[in-house]
């Protein structure tokens, strides 16, 4: 996976300090299109750049095992590769090709095949594995698709319409902290501060963060396991450091309580149970020498 750190998304996040918790984040359409892409990814695109280590149950085990299969157990290498490695691309908008996997940055590029003997010209097919219909020949040889202009067959932004990516870039967008993205207001902002019962602002900070590739890819991870990616990914180290004085403060009160208790203990047969010590006194008797 190709990582950089040229190219990062800054994103605003609202944290409630009191809980350790990302109230929700502020951002522009890079990191929504970002997210929404993640909803494009095949599953093998998603293991791969996850790695095995970091899946959750057994796909991981599944993808490396095929993976290491010997080529003569496999029927097709080009439909194995497309199953693999399908061609995906992890980035956050269209136009920052620093962030894409390099091993899918022709996401776009469409191929075509024909069959390479007399019926060529009957069958076009984007899989070089497919047999001719009319010969059963592969149907490997390429193939320029033309456009109505003479050129290749591409589409302009002008003719697309819009922008690039997913939504609109005018808006600001309130992702929460489960990734459900809505568009922010202010009634939207007073109605989620009242859910979560922040009544004194005094315990909420604005974190400001930058979200690279590795970040994406914690974002990613998370996403598959937890309701709170957004403080899993960017408050677990606070996070860890406050469970870590919480436990410690936990075993400090136990410990204090056994220390009472034995305390109390050694009170109480003092006042009230056991009877007093007897002191008593031996008398010797001297035996003479001469006796």
């Amino acid at each position: 996976m190709a990582t950089t750190s040229k190219k990062q998304v800054t994103v605003k996040l609202l944290v409630d300090r009191t809980a350790n918790k990302v109230l929700f984040a502020e951002s522009g359409k890079d990191f929504v299109d970002f997210l929404i892409g993640l909803l494009s990814l095949p599953l093998a695109s998603v293991i791969r750049v996850l790695t095995k280590e970091k899946m959750v149950g057994t796909l991981g085990e599944l993808y490396q095992s095929i993976d290491n299969l010997d080529k003569t157990y496999i029927q097709s290498s080009a439909s194995m590769t497309r199953v693999m490695k399908p061609v995906a691309a992890l980035t956050f908008t269209p136009t920052s090709p620093d962030l894409k996997n390099t091993e899918t940055a022709n996401a776009d590029k469409v191929e075509y095949y024909s069959c390479p003997h007399r019926c060529s010209p009957l069958y076009i097919t984007t899989n070089q594995d497919t047999n001719c219909p009319h010969c059963r020949n592969s149907m490997y040889s390429a193939v320029t698709l033309i456009g109505a202009n003479g050129g290749g067959a591409e589409v302009s932004k002008a003719s697309s319409g819009d922008e690039e990516g997913f939504v609109g870039g005018v808006v600001t967008y309130m992702v929460l902290d489960d990734l459900v993205v809505v568009p922010l207001s202010t009634i939207s902002s007073i109605m989620l501060l009242k859910k979560f019962n922040i009544e004194n602002f005094t315990c909420v900070d604005e974190l400001v963060v930058d979200i690279g590739m590795e970040e994406g890819l914690e974002l990613l991870r998370a996403s598959l396991h937890s309701k709170t990616v957004l403080s899993d990914v960017f408050l677990s180290k606070r996070r860890r450091e406050i469970e870590s004085r919480v436990d410690e403060e936990e075993r400090e009160k136990r410990r204090r309580e056994r220390i009472e208790a034995g305390s109390s203990h050694g009170r109480g047969e003092l006042e009230g149970g056991s009877p007093p010590c007897r002191l008593l006194r031996l008398r010797t008797t001297g035996v003479g020498v001469g006796s």
